[in-house]
């Protein structure tokens, strides 16, 4: 295999355009031609290309990664891993735990994070029920593993909710409502920097499943019913109606207690602060600042 094939399956095994990998330094008709082979890279170009691509500069240049790569058990699934190479990654993975027990840890992490490439590469492809399967898949090896990483979690259930949002199906709707349940709890975590992002991706795979649920079938846990009520809340807030706003708000708060779901309590009680000031009523508006000080200093 030539250096140019290289790095375009290598390009393309993460789901990148030639734009993403050129960026800044190189033109995307120069890496056109450095991937068919009519173009010879500097050392700094192809360092510059290796690093877009999260690989090693030797592996461009033929140091036996790819050796390597056909090793089986744990040393070859993380080369194929490096290469970009998530199927083979899963294959060599296959007898692991048993060739292997002392690297079981390891074994879980790197079968996450090559399930986690699988569900992106069949979700930029528009296979959301494989893309969903590997998404989930990775979330329980990320789990089981000593190495748990967050940017997993994170990343498996966002396109999980993704998938919720473009698809009608029952099923994928509801894995969308734990996703996005699971976020929330990452978020407690500190695995999330921004919440806005997380609360409007919700909003929208919410709103979707109200499209295929009678407006009288209510959720049956807790959780989904305080969420209902305090996005309902939010959005009675935004059209002015503080009143009805602040009963929804406290329906929520009372299933979100029941629910023991203390980062949801925390900014349902927010929400309840300001619809009481917008009824100038103060005084419970200071309750629910001090009821949101007692949850903090509880932690």
């Amino acid at each position: 295999m030539t250096m140019g094939e290289k790095i375009q399956r290598t390009r393309q095994a993460k789901g990148l355009t030639q734009r993403q990998v050129a960026g800044d330094r190189i033109t995307r008709n120069m890496l056109s031609k450095i991937e068919n082979g009519s173009a010879t890279p500097s050392l700094k170009t192809l360092e510059y290309i290796a690093q877009k691509l999260g690989m090693p500069t030797n592996y461009f240049l033929g140091d036996g990664s790819s050796k390597m790569s056909d090793r089986p058990g744990v040393d070859g699934a993380r080369a194929s891993y490096r290469r970009g190479d998530c199927k083979r990654t899963l294959e060599q993975l296959e007898h692991a735990e048993s060739n292997e027990p002392d690297r079981v840890d390891e074994i879980a992490a790197l079968r996450a994070l090559a399930c986690t490439g699988l569900a992106r590469e069949n979700y930029r492809a528009g296979e959301l029920s494989t893309a969903r399967a590997y998404a989930r898949e990775a979330i329980k090896h990320n789990s089981q593993s000593l190495y748990y990483m967050g940017d997993v979690a994170v990343e498996c259930n966002q396109l999980i909710m993704l998938c919720a949002v473009r698809s009608t199906n029952a099923s994928a709707i509801a894995d969308g409502r734990e996703a996005a349940k699971a976020l929330w709890e990452e978020e407690q975590r500190g695995g999330i920097a921004e919440r806005t992002e997380l609360i409007e991706r919700f909003w929208f795979a919410e709103r979707l499943e109200r499209l295929h649920r009678p407006p009288h079938d209510e959720p049956s846990d807790a959780w989904s019913r305080a969420m209902r009520h305090y996005l309902n809340g939010r959005d009675l807030m935004n059209a002015g109606n503080g009143k009805d706003a602040l009963n929804e708000l406290k329906l929520a708060a009372d299933d979100a207690q029941n629910d023991g779901s203390r980062v949801l309590l925390n900014d349902i009680y927010a929400a309840l602060e300001n619809a009481a000031r917008e009824q100038e009523d103060f005084r419970s508006a200071y309750e629910y600042a001090a009821k949101r000080l007692m949850l903090q200093e509880e932690e």
